[in-house]
């Protein structure tokens, strides 16, 4: 479902765009019923935007909530396994409060790892679907350019710039 919902959203984003350059055209034309029209559609736009924006929060704190749960039962049955719990509460001293954090620590792990998907995948889908809205507006001339022309930057600054994970590991060892 969430990855249903991110398809639509991308959709939605590319139809919003589609009415913001309208806009923009109508405002430039001058003409105030186009513009009043597409002001209309934008704003109808807007309630199934938000309640994909609404259902993609849902399903993500639901996967993380589920993470969470499988995560935790998974470390609970190792933890209360062979008197690790007692051997870890009460001999070693090293650990204060193992279980407090456990659960914050699981909690912060279910939640990145339910976002993951999303912050992996909406890029890409955004990407692809861009990409071939901008070929169906362009053609495929503009969309391979603009790749390969990213491509050709990316090489170019992979040369071109400097280490600056060296550069920070040097000045923090300095500090």
């Amino acid at each position: 479902m969430l990855s249903v919902l991110m398809v639509i959203r991308t959709m939605l984003s590319i139809k919003v765009s589609d009415v913001n350059g309208s806009i923009v055209r109508a405002i430039v034309n001058r003409n105030v019923s186009k513009f009043l029209k597409h002001i209309t559609a934008l704003a109808l736009y807007s309630i199934p935007s938000a309640t994909v924006n609404s259902g993609l929060e849902y399903f993500k704190k639901k996967l993380g909530l589920y993470l969470r749960d499988n995560i935790t039962s998974h470390f609970q049955n190792r933890y209360l396994q062979g008197m690790c719990f007692y051997q870890m509460t009460n001999l070693d001293n090293r650990i204060k409060n193992p279980d407090q954090i456990f659960t914050a620590d699981i909690e912060k792990w279910g939640v990145t790892l339910a976002s993951l998907h999303s912050n992996f995948s909406k890029p890409i889908l955004d990407l692809v679907l861009f990409l071939r809205k901008l070929s169906e507006t362009l053609g495929y001339t503009g969309p391979i350019l603009m790749i390969l022309w990213y491509i050709l930057s990316g090489i170019v600054m992979r040369f071109v710039a400097p280490p600056f994970g060296k550069l920070i590991a040097i000045q923090q060892s300095n500090i």
